[in-house]
């Protein structure tokens, strides 16, 4: 399972924001291995941005399960902020259900 952030600049002007990426399983948030705490972002004006996800991707589990990401979005100056939660895939063996089923 990997995860990543897509972030678009609709302004005339470059910016750097702090973004903060997780996943969550079982109700729990866990921090990406590859980057574990919040970073500066540029991005470029008029441009969108897709975090790798190498830097969060951890392993499938055999037996069900479900993942979401879960991804801050901050001013560079800010320490907190709220987040927002992905659309939520339940891994089966041999297939994926998305929640909300959006097939």
């Amino acid at each position: 399972m990997s995860f990543a952030l897509k972030l678009t600049n609709h302004g005339n002007e470059a910016t750097t924001v702090k973004i903060r990426l997780e996943y969550a399983q079982a109700h729990v948030f866990h921090p990406c291995p590859k980057a574990p705490s919040a970073r500066p972002l540029a991005i470029a004006a008029g441009k969108t941005v897709i975090t790798d996800p190498g830097q969060c991707a951890v392993p499938r589990e055999e037996t069900y399960a479900s993942y979401q990401g879960v991804g801050w979005v901050m001013s560079e100056d800010d320490n907190g902020g709220s987040y927002k939660l992905s659309p939520t895939p339940h891994i089966r063996p041999g297939h994926v259900i998305w929640q909300p089923d959006l097939v």
